[in-house]
């Protein structure tokens, strides 16, 4: 749920265009789509939890570790930053 509102406040804030300018935000927006689609035939009893592809699209959701990946050298730095002010 908290992957859609991402979804939603990105495409608010950067518009739709400015949203897929950025290749992880296309990974995203397809993870989520795929993601709704597995829920609702979930919900309505469609598809089982164990369906191959399914389960395929459940590794694909990992990815989104490669974008949380990206920032960590920027945290990395403005932590390192932020600790020599406070010498």
């Amino acid at each position: 749920m908290c992957f859609i509102v991402e979804l939603i406040l990105k495409v608010t804030g950067l518009g739709f265009k400015g949203y897929l300018a950025d290749g992880y935000n296309k990974i995203d927006c397809i993870l989520v789509l795929l993601s709704l689609i597995e829920m609702t035939l979930e919900l309505y009893g469609k598809v089982q939890l164990t369906s191959g592809a399914f389960t395929v699209l459940r590794g694909f959701r990992l990815l989104r570790i490669l974008k949380l990946a990206r920032s960590w050298n920027a945290l990395r730095d403005l932590l390192s930053w932020a600790g020599k002010t406070l010498k």
